[in-house]
């Protein structure tokens, strides 16, 4: 009787496991591109990163759909936001690097992701490809908690809380990982343009500790938010892959 319930419990895990995987995948695809712009507004004083400054979400998208896009970049964001943070942490910091990998001519330093991958671990070795892992285990650690913590209570408040229809549900994630991205943003910045300077030879920040300290210096706190925004509206596939868990789940 207990080797049963056992198996029913494994049965059920894997089930739920399924559904939060299909949703993530569908989620992440659908708002890779918001990613990438998100990505070239946060980064895009931080050297030769593209060839103009971006003036806003409006001027980024049409001038990178001009100049750039293509599906491989589609692709490489969608790939970068499904990973986990500890297992594929190296494919998420070359995604950044390849995001921002466009020269004042035009050109590119990278023909793709393994390229980017080997050329800096010839540089600096594989240590590189964790450039920005504290600020980003931070980053996790603190918008999960600040998320689940609103979500679960809003959630919890109702008498049922299986009751809540798709729209209601979705309401309350879109509002408690907005809310926690937009706490913890300043981390996400941190941690990228910690990946930004892997494999140069002048090194822009010391530590994270120092890179807090000079970009603060350099543009306020107001630079730690550039691309929060975009960033917000990225924000609708999680929201997306928690309420079809949700959903799903009621089905199983």
């Amino acid at each position: 009787m207990a080797s049963t319930s056992s198996t029913l419990d494994a049965l059920e895990t894997c089930k739920k496991c399924l559904a939060g995987s299909a949703a993530a995948a569908i989620s992440k695809t659908t708002t890779a591109p918001f990613d990438r712009v998100k990505l070239v507004l946060q980064l895009q004083r931080r050297g030769e990163l593209a060839v103009a400054e971006y003036n806003g979400i409006r001027d980024c998208i049409t001038k990178i759909r001009l100049e750039q896009f293509i599906p491989g970049t589609f692709v490489s964001g969608g790939l970068g936001g499904a990973t986990t943070l500890f297992i594929l942490y190296p494919f998420d910091f070359a995604r950044t690097r390849l995001a921002l990998d466009t020269k004042k001519d035009g050109s590119r330093k990278y023909k793709g992701m393994v390229d980017c991958l080997q050329k800096i671990k010839a540089r600096e070795g594989v240590s590189a490809w964790f450039k920005g892992l504290s600020a980003a285990m931070q980053f996790v650690i603190a918008s999960r908690a600040i998320f689940f913590g609103i979500f679960d209570s809003i959630r919890t408040s109702v008498k049922d809380p299986k009751s809540l229809n798709f729209a209601a549900c979705w309401a309350i994630a879109q509002v408690s990982i907005t809310t926690s991205g937009m706490m913890c943003y300043p981390l996400d910045t941190v941690r990228r343009s910690m990946m930004m300077q892997a494999g140069k030879k002048v090194k822009q920040y010391t530590s994270t500790k120092d890179c807090w300290k000079t970009l603060y210096k350099k543009d306020g706190f107001n630079g730690f938010y550039r691309g929060a925004l975009t960033n917000s509206l990225r924000s609708t596939g999680g929201a997306l892959i928690i309420t079809f868990y949700y959903e799903f789940s009621k089905y199983m």
